[in-house]
Formats: structure tokens, C-alpha cells, sequence
């Protein structure tokens, strides 16, 4: 696949994501119409969430994986990749045989379970880190926009923010496309990367403006948890109230993503059982990461 052809693909693919978690947040946003309603002060791990289980449906179901065969980030960038690619984690070891048998079930959740645990320990630590700097190196003492418990004022409405949803996810995933066929790094290594440079855009207002321009477009990608982080960092140094509240309610929402990936293995177990869903020769074929960079580096 041409480059062209590869980001064109992930501009339309990000972008339908982005807008599809726009109009989800809407949802969310009218069902939750009473204030002391639990799922009001949670409207953005509810979209998250959402957005996990329509990642984990397509992937269990097989669909997922043709949007992941034509892009890398459109598809993995967003918060529906991360469920996917928790459930691919299961799903890997579950389809192919090893040492003359196959890895069981809890074995191949723990697969899963695993890549959760050591990714977020390292993006939470680093972007506490990046915070901790922030506030006691560089002297910034503000930091407002918590991004889990309370939406942003948006300079567009109605269809209009729908488009700048869609164009902001597309522009946003064709960057990170464009980073991981200039570096082939692994996927998970730029994944890291994508979360801590939204925790580094913080403090200068590019990604809060971001948030308000493209909405969920941009809210619904990995790089705005680091942005949370680092905001929910800022409530702990300075004693703001409710740093608990936001802090637990990002672990909850990371632990429900976890089930959405396990959600995606369980709907893969009951539609192929040990079959892999694109197979040749009893061998999954999907492109990895580094094989679509190379591909993106040669032409059609």
C-alpha cells in the first residue's frame, strides 16, 4: 500500500472514530440530564467505555481487523483500537499452537490483562512525572480543565462540530501514522509516546485547544490521557479537592477497557473458537506494525 493511499485510509478511519465518539458524548450528554446522576460526572470514561465496546463487538466479530489492515493509528489511536488491541493480546496466543498444545484461556487473558498493567504503570508514572516537573520546576500553579468530569465550550455547534470531530481525528492519527513509518517503532512504544506527549502539550494550552476545536475528535485518542494525567496530577500537588475522585475514576475506566479487550477474545472464542480470524495456512495474517511502515515506504 502507497503511503498516500495508507494515510487517506487513516484520515477517513480517525475521523469516523472521532466522530462517532462525538455523537456518542451527545447521547451520553442528553441521557444524563440530572446533575446529581453518578454517570453525569462521568461523561468522559462513559464515551470511553462506549467506545471500548464497539471496539471489542468489531473485533471479536472480525471487522475491526480490516480496519486495522489498512491503518495503523486510525484505527489503534483511538480509545476503540485499546480494546482491540487488548483482545488481540488474548487472541494471539489462543490461536496458535505451542509446545504441541495451546495456552488456556486464563493464560491468554493474562496476556491481555499483563499489557494493561506494565503500559499504564509506565504512561501514569511518566506523566506524573512531566506534571511534577511542571508544577515544582517550571512554577505553573493552574491547570483547570479537568477533562472527566466536565466538558469544554466549543467555538462551533450542531453539524459543525461533527465535521471538526472528524477532520481533528483524522489529522490527528494521520500525525502518529506519519511517526511510526518515519521511526518503525513498535506500535506499543509510540502508543507510550502518543499518551506522554499529551501529557507535555498540557501546560501550553495546545491540547486544551485541541479538546475545544475538535471535541471528541481529539478527546477520543490516547494522547487525552495523558492529558488527564496530567491535570489529575495537578489536583494532587495542589491539594485540590476531588484528586481522588478523578484519579480513581481513570483507574475505573482503564479496568473497564480491560474488559472490553476480554470481551473481544470471548466474542472471538464463541464465533471461530481456536481459528484465527484471517488465516493462510493456520497462520494469523495481519500486517504488524513495522511490516505497514515498510509497505508505506515503497510504492504500490
Amino acid at each position: 500500500m502507497s503511503l498516500r493511499k495508507r494515510l487517506g485510509w487513516t484520515f477517513l478511519i480517525g475521523g469516523a472514530l472521532g466522530a462517532l465518539s462525538q455523537i456518542i458524548y451527545n447521547l451520553w450528554s442528553a441521557f444524563c440530564t440530572n446533575p446529581g446522576f453518578i454517570l453525569s460526572r462521568t461523561l468522559g470514561s462513559d464515551v470511553l467505555v462506549t467506545m471500548g465496546v464497539i471496539g471489542a463487538l468489531l473485533g471479536g466479530l472480525g471487522l475491526y481487523r480490516h480496519l486495522a489492515s489498512r491503518t495503523t493509528f486510525g484505527a489503534g489511536l483511538p480509545f476503540s483500537g485499546f480494546a482491540f488491541g487488548i483482545g488481540e493480546n488474548m487472541i494471539g496466543p489462543w490461536t496458535k499452537p505451542k509446545n504441541n498444545g495451546r495456552e488456556g484461556f486464563w493464560h491468554c487473558t493474562w496476556h491481555g490483562l499483563w499489557l494493561v498493567i506494565w503500559f499504564n504503570v509506565l504512561v501514569f508514572a511518566l506523566s506524573f512525572f512531566i506534571a511534577g516537573l511542571c508544577y515544582y520546576g517550571a512554577g505553573i500553579k493552574e491547570s483547570t480543565q479537568y477533562l472527566l468530569v466536565q466538558p469544554l465550550a466549543h467555538p462551533v455547534s450542531g453539524p459543525l462540530l461533527y465535521l471538526t470531530a472528524f477532520i481533528t481525528g483524522g489529522l490527528i492519527t494521520c500525525v502518529w501514522e506519519l511517526v511510526i513509518v518515519i521511526t518503525k517503532l513498535p506500535m506499543s512504544a509510540v502508543l507510550a509516546i502518543a499518551w506522554c506527549s499529551g501529557t507535555l502539550l498540557a501546560p501550553t494550552g495546545i491540547m486544551a485547544w485541541l479538546s475545544s476545536f475538535g471535541g471528541w475528535g481529539m478527546n477520543v485518542m490516547i494522547m487525552n490521557g495523558g492529558q488527564i494525567l496530567y491535570n489529575v496530577g495537578f489536583m494532587f500537588f495542589n491539594g485540590t479537592p476531588g484528586a481522588g475522585f478523578e484519579f480513581a475514576a481513570l483507574v475505573i475506566t482503564i479496568g473497564c477497557l480491560f474488559l472490553t479487550g476480554w470481551l473481544c477474545f470471548i466474542l472471538h472464542i464463541i464465533k471461530y473458537g481456536h481459528k484465527s480470524q484471517d488465516h493462510r495456512d493456520g497462520q494469523v495474517v495481519v500486517p504488524t506494525a513495522k511490516a505497514q511502515a515498510d509497505a508505506a515506504s515503497c510504492p504500490a
